[in-house]
């Protein structure tokens, strides 16, 4: 379609459209990710233990040194390593388009607080090689947190204490 020498006939086309929510900053993780050996020959895949931090993770961005490619990408999250929940889903891909170069390498999860142990993150190759030289790298996005300190008074800030009970409020 984007190439003239190339054209092809076109019986139909579907068009959606989906409103784009604002980007928020995102920093990467400070965890080092290892490529599943044990991952299905039509897929890599990673998978993480945050341990008891269980840090909210935000994205997914990868690099690598294949210069065209499409692939999907799937997250997964586990609270025991063993039964898996499909979190998300996205796509990462690279290539030209005429004189220019289409890329994303990133994908962002959809909630804003989700906190679960481990991760799983796939690209499907289906029957195509594993990208070449790929990574990936987790991504979170920085929390502010405001308040308005009173005099003669102490604070302290709890986070990533599973032992911690929830606080019970009587709203009555």
């Amino acid at each position: 379609i984007f190439e003239p020498a190339h054209q092809f006939p076109v019986s139909s086309v579907a068009v959606s459209f989906a409103r784009e929510p604002k980007a928020t900053p995102q920093e990467t993780l400070p965890i080092t990710l290892e490529i599943d050996p044990k991952a299905p020959k039509t897929a890599t895949r990673w998978t993480v233990d945050l341990g008891q931090s269980k840090i909210p993770v935000d994205g997914v961005r990868f690099t690598t040194s294949q210069a065209q490619f499409f692939r999907v990408v799937r997250l997964q999250s586990s609270d025991d390593n063993e039964n898996w929940v499909e979190y998300c889903d996205g796509e990462i891909y690279r290539y030209k388009q005429g004189e220019k170069q289409a890329e994303s390498l990133q994908v962002t999860t959809p909630f804003v607080y989700w906190k679960p142990r481990y991760w799983r993150i796939e690209i499907l190759n289906a029957n195509d090689a594993p990208l070449a030289g790929v990574t990936a790298t987790l991504l979170a996005t920085p929390r502010a947190l405001l308040f308005f300190p009173q005099p003669s008074r102490t604070y302290r800030i709890l986070y990533g204490n599973d032992r911690a009970a929830q606080p019970k409020y009587d709203l009555a």
